[in-house]
């Protein structure tokens, strides 16, 4: 009865699908007519011991209302009976285990997210996962571009100032199609989820990092420096203001990497979770 109990027991494990009973159903049903046709046969073998072969033929007769063919012995009569029992044991459980089978092929597909629909799940995360990796990328130039530029970043009209606002302006359209289309980005992903409310928590908390903590928590912070800058520029006498708002600047800056690090590993992480792959 190994056979029945790891073939129950592997039931139970995908007990959730309306396969499993039927699985269950067959398995039961064919190891319950094997168990009680055999009690059944051994019950009649054990009193045919001591009997001629002609009073052996004739027990079976009546016990089982059937007459052995021709040339056929009680013994393998009763052989053949017994195998037939286990033959009959031995395909409700094939029958089972398809079942199973169907079963965990069918349970595998809905665990993997968006289930059949997986690939344009994934297709639709994508191009989110671009644009968060551009807004992490442009936010990274600005600083590139601070540090590099360095006080001539404040002159007016200078390649420096050019440059670093170039960039701000880049790190703001990109910040514009997350906050404006948020909705739209969230729904083409979760819309494919097998439980969208999960999804929906899921995706929107990574772009609630992004423009709450990155954006509103340290980019806007930002800009107001910048401004403060521009207007101490106006000033002739306010150098060591000056100082100290770029000290500020660049530390700042130093706190909005360790921000994006932050939310490229929530990115990271939320991709494997999806299971789409790098």
């Amino acid at each position: 009865m190994n056979g029945l109990t790891q073939a129950i027991k592997a039931i139970g494990e995908s007990a959730s699908s309306p396969y499993s009973l039927l699985a269950l159903l067959a398995l039961i049903g064919a190891w319950a007519y094997t168990a009680t046709r055999s009690r059944r046969l051994a019950h009649v073998t054990r009193n045919m011991e001591g009997l001629s072969e002609e009073k052996r033929l004739e027990a079976i007769k009546l016990e089982y209302k059937t007459v052995p063919r021709s040339g056929i012995s009680a013994e393998q009569w009763i052989r053949s009976q017994r195998q037939r029992f286990y033959l009959v044991g031995f395909l409700g459980t094939l029958v089972a285990g398809v079942l199973v089978t169907v079963t965990v092929v069918a349970h595998s597909g809905m665990r993997i997210p968006g289930g059949s629909n997986h690939a344009v799940m994934c297709e639709a995360y994508s191009k989110l996962d671009a644009k968060l990796r551009e807004l992490a990328s442009t936010a990274r130039d600005m600083r590139a571009s601070f540090k590099v530029g360095g006080d001539r970043v404040f002159v007016e009209d200078s390649k420096a100032e050019k440059h670093f606002v170039d960039k701000l302006l880049a790190y703001n359209a990109v910040r514009n199609d997350l906050d404006k289309n948020r909705s739209a980005y969230i729904d083409d992903v979760v819309r494919h989820f097998n439980e969208p409310e999960k999804g929906q928590y899921r995706v929107g908390a990574l772009l609630d990092q992004a423009l709450e903590q990155v954006h509103k928590g340290k980019m806007l912070e930002l800009n107001k420096l910048i401004r403060e800058i521009n207007e101490l520029s106006k000033s002739e006498t306010a150098d060591e203001q000056r100082k100290e708002v770029k000290k500020r600047m660049r530390d700042l800056f130093e706190e909005l990497e360790e921000r994006l690090k932050t939310l490229d590993s929530a990115r990271d992480k939320l991709q494997t979770q999806l299971e789409c792959g790098s």
